[in-house]
C-alpha cells in the first residue's frame, strides 16, 4: 500500500528540484505535507556544529520545522552575530525572520525584547547571552541534536528514479518488450517510430 502523503512528498521534491517554488508552496499548503529532507544529514549537522550559518539558514528556509525549533536556531545565530561584532546584521535578522517577528514576539515578548536589546549593545557578555553553565559550542551541539530528530536524508530525483525502475521492471517482465522506441509515460504506451525521418509516426490518410 502506497501512502498518499509519500506520493505528495515525491512530487514536492520534484517541484523543489526544478525550482517550481509557487507550485511547491501551493501543494504543501493545500496538503499540509512537507518534505523535511536534506541531501546530506551529516554535512548539515556539521555545518551547525561548526557555525557555518549561511549554509544552515539556506537549508532551513526550505524546511517546515516546529516554531520553537526554528526560534532556538535563529536566536542562536543572532547571538553569534552579536558576539562577532555584527550587531546590525543580527538586528536585521531578528526583525526580518517571520518565526521571530511573529511567533516569538507574540508568544514570548520578553525573550524577543531581550534579543533586541542584545543587538544594540557594543559589549557582548557570553554568559548573559548563552546562559550560565553553557557556551556557544555547547549550544551549537544541542541545536544540531534537536534538528537531527526533524530531518531525513533523501537521494535526489526520487520520483524520476522510481519511474525509471518501474519501466525497467515492465521491460524485464515483457510488458514493454525490448523496443527502444520512446515511451509515453502518461498514456502508458510506446510511440511508434516513423518509417521515414521526415514523416510523423502515424501519417494521416489522404
Amino acid at each position: 500500500h502506497i501512502e498518499s502523503g509519500d506520493v505528495v512528498k515525491l512530487i514536492a521534491q520534484f517541484l523543489k528540484e526544478n525550482n517550481l517554488t509557487q507550485t511547491l508552496n501551493a501543494l504543501q499548503e493545500e496538503t499540509q505535507v512537507s518534505i523535511n529532507a536534506v541531501p546530506d544529514v551529516n554535512q548539515f549537522l556539521s555545518d551547525i556544529r561548526h557555525g557555518r550559518w549561511d549554509n544552515v539558514v539556506e537549508r532551513v528556509s526550505d524546511l517546515s520545522l516546529p516554531s520553537e525549533v526554528t526560534v532556538d536556531l535563529y536566536e542562536h545565530v543572532i547571538l553569534e552575530l552579536a558576539e562577532l561584532g555584527e550587531p546590525a546584521t543580527a538586528k536585521a535578522l531578528l526583525h526580518q525572520t517571520p518565526a521571530l517577528t511573529q511567533w516569538l514576539k507574540r508568544n514570548e515578548p520578553n525573550r524577543f525584547l531581550r534579543l533586541d536589546q542584545l543587538t544594540q549593545r557594543t559589549h557582548f557578555d557570553a554568559e548573559e547571552a548563552y546562559g550560565k553553565g553553557t557556551n556557544r559550542d555547547k549550544r551549537r551541539h544541542e541545536i544540531a541534536d534537536t534538528l537531527k530528530t526533524h530531518i531525513v536524508q533523501v537521494e535526489p530525483n526520487r520520483l524520476i528514479s522510481l519511474l525509471a525502475d518501474a519501466l525497467k521492471w515492465q521491460r524485464y517482465t515483457g510488458k514493454l518488450g525490448l523496443s527502444t522506441s520512446k515511451y509515453d509515460l502518461f498514456v502508458n504506451q510506446l510511440l511508434l517510430r516513423p518509417l521515414h525521418p521526415n514523416l510523423p509516426p502515424n501519417p494521416p490518410n489522404l
